[in-house]
């Protein structure tokens, strides 16, 4: 179930979608044929972010440019990251090779810790700081045995899970590879981690062991993902998750004829929850 994180009032966090559904749509919630229709979050305008962005931009221009003269080295990570299969609660050979590659483009310390996440730290000038955490998460929504291989299709690579989150992974190495290489240096310390389970039934165990532990207390998350590249994410919808077990004496359809059964109160269930066009805006069920 997946609702929206500011219900119950906390500040802050609202994206900006519409308040009202446009014309027509209601009525066309029972058409089961009917193109799904999203409601795109418009950006807040942002000028001294903007001006704070350009000015350091401009400060570390060389940065910026070296980041583009390799990406080539980039795409090949990312194509190598990709063709590791890494499904739900099997991300263990992608973190191992995360972990090789991490230390390898200079960040120290990296480890694998017990829920499997990869760790690193790029150092900053005040060790004592509050860390910032740069993420991207190993595990793929594709079940163990699909064919994750990349193959190139003209001027395209296509492959499972290519861009979920094989290009944050990348993204992630070549931001550890760049600042590592430079002389520029953060104030605080920069946590660096690939996380596992964020897809599905995983529900983010490894992001909540992270900040159970090492990052607990940190300045800032900044998460890499998804294939976006024109917008940056500050605030998004909460996932509330529930598990029900009903039993009962019912379930044979001949001889627990007219006994009570679970089936049925399950579906009557499922038909008491409200409308989505009943619902808040941006607010989902998901079973």
């Amino acid at each position: 179930m997946h609702a929206d994180a500011t219900r119950d009032g906390v500040p802050g966090r609202t994206p900006d979608f519409p308040r009202t559904r446009p014309e027509g749509d209601v009525e066309a919630m029972d058409d089961l044929s009917r193109t799904p229709r999203h409601w795109p979050a418009q950006p807040p305008a942002t000028p001294e972010c903007d001006r704070l962005g350009g000015r350091l931009l401009a400060r570390h221009a060389r940065l910026v440019s070296g980041v583009h003269e390799s990406d080539e080295r980039t795409l090949r990570d990312q194509m190598d990251v990709t063709a590791i299969p890494a499904p739900p609660f099997g991300e263990s050979d992608r973190a191992a090779w995360m972990a090789e590659r991490l230390a390898a483009y200079g960040a120290a310390d990296v480890r694998i810790d017990a829920a499997g996440n990869v760790v690193g730290h790029l150092a900053g000038e005040d060790p004592t700081a509050a860390p910032i955490v740069v993420a991207a998460h190993l595990d793929t929504v594709f079940p163990a045995g699909t064919d994750v291989r990349p193959r190139e299709d003209g001027d395209r690579i296509l492959a499972p899970g290519i861009s979920d989150d094989g290009r944050g992974l990348a993204a992630l190495l070549t931001f550890t590879r760049t600042l590592a290489a430079s002389d520029v240096r953060t104030i605080a310390p920069i946590l660096v981690a690939a996380t596992v389970g964020e897809e599905g039934l995983g529900d983010l165990r490894g992001v909540r062991a992270l900040f159970e532990g090492e990052a607990h207390g940190a300045a800032a998350f900044v998460s890499l993902d998804g294939a976006g590249v024109t917008r940056i994410v500050t605030g998004g919808i909460g996932s509330l998750r529930r598990r029900y077990v009903v039993r009962g004496p019912g379930g044979h359809s001949w001889v627990d004829w007219g006994r009570p059964n679970p089936i049925e109160a399950v579906g009557r269930a499922l038909a008491a929850l409200p409308r989505t066009d009943e619902m808040p805006i941006a607010t989902t069920w998901s079973a």
